[in-house]
């Protein structure tokens, strides 16, 4: 991307304006864009002026620029059109305010809402006494607390156009209700909606502009009344409307007429949108620049991630559709995805229909568009933009340079090349991340229907997910192992004398497996879970024994989640709990999950980082998730030994934007910083929300999220509902934050060979050291960085803040491989591998600590998954004797009847071999004893099936460290 655009600044305005008008002597000529002010409540007031007064409508969208809280008063003729709503962080100065009436007098126009008059001249009194706006007509404002009767003076004025208004007795037309805030105005102040001494809405003619005043400030009508809302809103819109600022659609025509294109059919530039607005993504300018035009594409990758790259495509002529192709020698096929961002086809939404729109933000296969043209797809009018997209992926892929060929052919038209050039470095992005990535906010599958949530489970291992969960445990799905029962409540109460005695069944839990294998299968193979079980006291059972029955039921979802291979597994309560909160519900929870043994978590958001009652809550908390403004000072504390965690604490942070149902309309660098950040701040998990909430696929926010209207709560989109096959269409923003969170472990592989470099001998010390100072040159505070981040506080917590495009990440990423390759060598030379299984350490620093015995069943699944992620084969040994006390752990493959030594170590421990009542047929556990310091796994199923499948789970939860160099794939 050769120009990155987060905002339409005052420098793209001259350079668009330049480029395409000459700076207008008049009104009458092409109109500017519009300025919009607003401080404190103004805040608001400005964002819904933005949604629903600026932004009408796809064919109705005026260019415009949110200045915060200043008067841009040294760039007004830049504007058309100056919007300042309720108040200003300052108040302009006797200058300052003739340069406003000047600029008001040769053509420019300016609106004031609320109390915006005496915000300009620093008060009601200022505005009163001075007379500051008395060239506007305006005298001062004020508020009427018991509100005023308001009729409609100037019932022709073009303000009221398409406004229906009541009448009243005499036939006058009235505003519908009182209104509490009103200006005394005098002339040239013409009052269009008040009474014979107060405006409410009124406009004023100085010199060739106007001064145009509103009573009532939008946001609040709109959230109160907003039937009436309507009609003030049209009344705003015509306001803007009589000013004539540039509209996107006047700009497109103009850049389109005074273009220097020639014959050029196609433009091909990759700048992301600046908003997403309802309509769809908004660029402003709408079209490229001239030093926009692209001829090449690039991605810069390790091995075992993904890249998806932006393209926008716009016709200078109306063409009907495009086809592609994609061309490489060496990359193959499969590897490479052309998606085109569009709308699927809204799904069913029978609780509210009118609601079920869908708008052009996901991610789709040519295939599944209308049409279903694989290789091709319509293209929008002359003008108009359609943005596509190459999905890179280098699982597989060598290290090397590699040639992709893009080609675009228009029916009549020359064929369009665009080159892609690969470079793939030999630098592994490690499947189990130092940096870990959650989905929040989703429930996407049922966990006793595995089937319909394949395609989310295949999602979520795209992206780099690690995480699933559980919905919920059905006790009355469970059997009692051995037998043909299960554990509803007519079983609990037929064997209450049991259960009150301390007689507990086993469970046989295999109901699960599909979930659970299918969720482990793909990479998710940490766990939230929720362990509620039924209301004993509603069956009868005594206080005295509840307790002990409850802890015998997690006591057997544990040990079932335990024989899957999980060894994190938690238990989840609360979204942003407050103080009140945490400690009367959920503390007493915690503590009674602790007791059972399980591990437990919230989101600890209650509006600040308690230090005090962390620290006594602290026991209870595997997996401290936290609202990102509170992550850096909390991890501070713990840092200064004043938060004291378990030992084995995981540190998170949740969220990656607003966290609402606007998200998806996002471009893909919105979310990009979340993995630079995180590695920034030490933070060890990503939680980010909504991913997918089935239950709110369809949401009106209203002026809520950043563009308010039409959206949901999810990141991914069906495509085809019913048909579970069909895959998933993700969002630019889910894109996004894959991007980061892959670049962030990219600089979490980079520390990890830094740190363990610099504590070696002079010469790779010395080369770890530089790269430490070369990483802090591309992300760090200075100017020259290439991410910049800087230090604010948010709601009074010190936060780092990061400010970079897509360009700059993709060149940071460059710079991180280029890093990391320099350190290769010296990475051979000195740091050998080890590996582990979940936390169970099977190769050491390049020397094997763990073996495997085997008998029937060949362990070749889970050698060479150690061989991929180590380099290092673990021995193996025909099980002929006993274990070899060379190795301090052992992994037996097979049930006592596939492997002699598992019957023995069965029998020890006094455990029970895997047979056809449990785990069952097809399925399998792996179960883990230890004795002395030395552990062993027995991976088992009751036939060859089972044992095997116990074998692929098992290799899942294998992860090595220091072997992210040592390939030359």
């Amino acid at each position: 991307m050769k120009t990155a655009f987060k905002k339409i600044g005052s420098v793209i305005f001259a350079t668009l304006l330049s480029a395409c008008f000459s700076p207008p002597s008049s009104a009458d000529e092409a109109g500017k864009p519009v300025a919009l002010v607003g401080h404190s409540y103004g805040i608001h007031e400005v964002k819904i002026l933005i949604n629903k007064v600026i932004v009408v409508s796809e064919e109705e969208t005026y260019v415009y620029q949110n200045c915060g809280g200043n008067i841009p008063i040294s760039e007004l003729d830049k504007y058309s059109l100056l919007i300042v709503a309720t108040s200003v962080s300052k108040a302009l100065t006797d200058d300052e305010m003739e340069k406003l009436k000047s600029w008001v007098t040769n053509g420019g126009n300016l609106m004031l809402i609320d109390f915006a008059p005496s915000s300009l001249c620093g008060g009601r009194d200022e505005l009163q006494k001075k007379k500051l706006l008395s060239w506007a007509g305006i005298q001062s404002v004020r508020s009427v607390k018991a509100g005023i009767s308001c009729k409609v003076i100037e019932a022709d004025a073009p303000f009221l156009k398409g406004v229906e208004f009541e009448k009243n007795n005499d036939g006058i037309r009235i505003w519908p209700e009182n209104v509490n805030r009103i200006a005394d105005v005098i002339p040239p102040m013409r009052t269009i909606i008040g009474d014979a001494s107060s405006c409410f809405v009124g406009i004023a003619q100085v010199g060739k502009g106007t001064v145009s005043y509103f009573g009532g400030e939008l946001f609040r009508m709109y959230r109160r009344k907003p039937e009436l809302s309507v009609k003030y809103m049209e009344i705003m819109r015509n306001a803007v409307r009589i000013a004539r600022p540039l509209s996107q659609n006047t700009m497109k025509t103009a850049m389109l007429e005074k273009s220097a294109w020639g014959d050029t059919p196609l433009l091909l530039w990759n700048r992301e949108w600046n908003r997403g607005e309802e309509y769809g993504p908004r660029f402003t300018p709408p079209m490229p620049e001239q030093n926009e035009i692209i001829g090449s594409l690039s991605a810069d990758m390790a091995i075992d991630e993904y890249e998806t790259l932006q393209l926008n495509l716009t016709p200078l002529k109306d063409f009907k559709e495009i086809s592609f192709s994609l061309e490489s020698k060496d990359v193959p096929k499969e590897n490479l995805e052309f998606l085109v961002q569009e709308k699927p086809n809204p799904i069913p939404w029978p609780k509210k229909p009118g609601i079920a729109k869908e708008f052009p933000f996901w991610l789709i296969p040519p295939e599944h568009l209308e049409g279903k043209m694989k290789n091709s797809f319509a293209l929008p009018k002359a003008g108009e933009t359609k943005i596509v997209w190459l999905r890179i992926n280098s699982h597989g892929i060598k290290p090397g340079d590699y040639k992709i060929g893009m080609n675009f052919q228009i029916p009549g038209e020359k064929t369009i090349q665009l080159p892609v050039d690969l470079k793939v470095y030999p630098v592994t992005l490690p499947r189990k991340r130092l940096i870990k990535l959650e989905a929040s906010g989703q429930v996407y599958g049922d966990v006793n229907r595995a089937a319909p949530a394949l395609r989310f489970t295949k999602d979520l291992e795209a992206h780099g997910v690690e995480w699933s969960r559980i919905n919920v445990l059905r006790p009355a799905t469970f059997k009692i192992q051995g037998t043909t029962e299960f554990l509803t409540t007519q079983y609990m109460e037929s064997h209450k004398k049991d259960f009150e005695a301390g007689k507990y069944p086993e469970l046989d839990m295999t109901a699960l497996d599909p979930w659970m294998e299918q969720a482990i299968g793909h990479g998710l193979i940490y766990f939230k879970v929720p362990p509620s079980f039924y209301e004993l006291e509603k069956l009868g059972f005594k206080k005295e024994n509840i307790d002990k029955i409850e802890q015998w039921y997690i006591s057997q979802a544990s040990r079932y989640m335990k024989e899957k291979g999980l060894r994190i597994f938690i238990a989840n309560y609360g979204d942003e709990l407050n103080l009140q909160e945490l400690k009367t519900v959920w503390e007493p929870w915690a503590r009674k999950l602790t007791k059972y043994g399980w591990d437990c978590t919230s989101s600890f958001s209650a509006g600040g980082v308690y230090v005090d009652y962390f620290n006594e809550i602290s026991p209870f908390v595997k997996l401290w998730t936290l609202n990102q403004r509170y992550t850096l000072f909390f991890i501070e504390k713990v840092k200064t030994g004043e938060l004291k965690l378990r030992r084995d604490a995981i540190i998170g942070s949740y969220g990656a934007g607003e966290g609402r149902g606007s998200e998806f309309r996002k471009p893909l660098g919105k979310s990009r910083y979340l993995g630079w950040i995180s590695w920034l701040n030490g933070v060890q998990n990503c939680s980010v929300n909504p991913y997918f909430k089935g239950w709110l696929y369809y949401l009106d926010y209203g002026n809520k999220g950043e563009a308010g209207g039409i959206g949901g709560e999810r990141f991914v989109s069906y495509i085809d509902k019913d048909d579970v096959s069909v895959p998933l269409a993700a969002c630019p923003f889910w894109e996004g934050v894959r991007e980061g969170m892959e670049e962030g472990n990219l600089c979490a592989v980079l520390s990890w060979y830094i740190e363990h470099l610099e504590k070696l001998e002079a010469e790779p010390a010395s080369k770890a050291k530089k790269a430490r100072e070369k990483l802090a040159q591309i992300i760090g505070p200075s100017e020259n960085s290439i991410i910049k981040w800087k230090e604010a506080v948010r709601y009074k917590y010190p936060v780092k803040e990061i400010k970079a495009s897509s360009a700059d990440y993709k060149k940071a990423k460059k710079e991180i491989l280029e890093l990391l390759l320099s350190l290769k060598d010296d990475a051979q030379k000195y740091i050998r591998p080890s590996l582990y299984w979940n936390d169970t350490e099977l190769i050491h620093e390049g020397k094997a600590v763990a073996a495997i015995y085997y008998d029937k069943i060949k362990p070749d699944v889970i050698v060479k998954a150690i061989k991929k992620l180590s380099g290092i084969e673990l021995p193996s040994f025909n099980a002929g004797g006993d274990l070899n006390d060379k190795y301090k752990t052992a992994i037996i493959i097979g049930n006592a009847s596939q492997n002699p030594l598992s019957k023995k170590i069965l029998d020890q421990n006094q455990s029970r071999d895997a047979d056809n009542n449990y785990p069952g047929a097809g399925s399998y556990y792996i179960r883990e004893f230890e004795n002395s310091g030395n552990k062993t796994f027995i991976i088992a199923g009751p036939e060859e099936e089972g044992t095997k499948k116990g074998i692929t789970m098992f290799s899942q939860f294998l992860y090595s460290e220091g072997n992210w160099l040592n390939r030359d794939k």
